[in-house]
């Protein structure tokens, strides 16, 4: 079985999951996560301290959600081990997106400052 709890506050959202997060209850905190506000402005945190199980789905789906942005907070060695993975995969990811580059400087920094009022008065 697994248990979900979600706690809002004005810095961030905690998800706190307990149980076992396996094939059976999956599906109820993908729609669960689908259904959150995507424009979210505020930290999301999924708390695991209190997971005894992850299979293959569900490491998909805390995957998906370290994508989307969330923390994994975790306690043991197997989940501090699996979420050190995660994170890892996830840090790799970001280095690997290409970094949108401008054709010139102009593009980077704005419109140079007009040149003809700057420090001259009549």
């Amino acid at each position: 079985m697994l248990r979900i709890m979600i706690t809002d506050n004005p810095i961030e959202q905690r998800w706190i999951l307990q149980g076992r997060l396996v094939a059976p209850w999956i599906a109820e905190l993908e729609t669960s996560w689908k259904k959150r506000i995507r424009h979210e402005m505020r930290r999301c945190v999924v708390d695991l301290t209190e997971v005894t199980v992850i299979d293959k789905r569900g490491q998909k789906v805390l995957k998906a959600m370290r994508r989307a942005g969330a923390e994994l907070v975790a306690r043991g060695v197997y989940l501090r081990h699996l979420v050190d993975d995660i994170n890892s995969e996830w840090k790799r990811e970001v280095k690997s997106r290409p970094v949108p580059r401008a054709k010139n400087l102009r593009q980077l920094v704005g419109p140079a400052p007009s040149a003809g009022r700057r420090g001259r008065s009549r």
